[in-house]
């Protein structure tokens, strides 16, 4: 049950992004080029966990599934702050990448 609702959280919040700002402005955004990875795979991560909890049916799946979700979700995040996710690869890979 808690995967459910925090996937359908996540949903809800990409949701309200489009009330905000427009439906077309927010998928510029998302699909823009500097953001394509990170919300193809946030999405890919949402998919992927409710595939997990309604088809497969595994707790493990399902769990690494949220946490891939978490990591896609911050790294999403954090392409919308200037330099955030050069950062946050600067902090985990280190100074050479």
């Amino acid at each position: 049950p808690f995967a459910v609702k925090y996937t359908i959280g996540n949903v809800l919040s990409l949701a309200s992004y489009c009330f905000l700002v427009g439906p077309e402005r927010q998928c510029r955004g998302m699909f823009a080029v500097e953001r394509r990875g990170s919300t193809v795979a946030y999405l890919s991560s949402l998919l992927l966990t409710l595939f997990s909890i309604f088809y497969m049916h595994s707790q493990l799946l399902t769990l690494a599934c949220l946490i891939v979700q978490c990591i896609a979700m911050v790294y999403y995040a954090l392409s919308y702050l200037p330099f955030g996710q050069s950062m946050l690869n600067r902090l985990i890979f280190g100074s050479s990448r």
